[in-house]
């Protein structure tokens, strides 16, 4: 009789290690199934985010290139041996060119040249004040030739 407990418990520990087992791999089965339907999902929504901000985007890139032909831009011609990185620590150039250059290129006619305006920046000890201030001259706006005046 001790023989056949122990046959039966020994047969009933190795159903139940068993059962447990299919349990177990029949759950990370599921878990598995459920894991790639919600990586299908999100690869799916990932995709239509990523198509929707590339549209955006391309939306975007066209209106701020729509503005910018609007503005226009902005360059500073510096004179030759002008080294910029004075310029950067100073924030001025402190060579300078005929105003005379100025005309020179309003007559040109490189039509993408809307505004000439050229200006004189210095830096001067102002000595009432005991400080030292940055001068900004303007000659004012140097007309187009090649263009009808507005």
């Amino acid at each position: 009789m001790h023989r056949k407990l122990s046959f039966g418990l020994a047969v009933a520990t190795i159903a139940t290690s068993v059962a447990g087992l299919v349990a177990v791999v029949a759950l990370l089965g599921a878990h598995d199934l459920r894991t790639s339907k919600m990586l299908t999902r999100m690869n799916e929504e990932s995709s239509a985010m990523e198509a929707k901000f590339a549209k955006e985007m391309k939306a975007y890139e066209d209106d701020v290139r729509k503005t910018m032909k609007g503005l226009g831009f902005n360059i500073f011609i510096f004179p030759e041996g002008q080294e910029l990185s004075e310029v950067y620590a100073e924030g001025f150039a402190s060579k300078t060119m005929p105003e005379s250059y100025a005309g020179t290129l309003a007559e040109s006619k490189i039509v993408t040249v809307n505004h000439l305006l050229p200006s004189l920046t210095r830096k001067l000890k102002w000595p009432e004040r005991e400080r030292t201030v940055i001068l900004i001259g303007i000659r004012g706006e140097v007309p187009i030739a090649h263009r009808d005046p507005k």
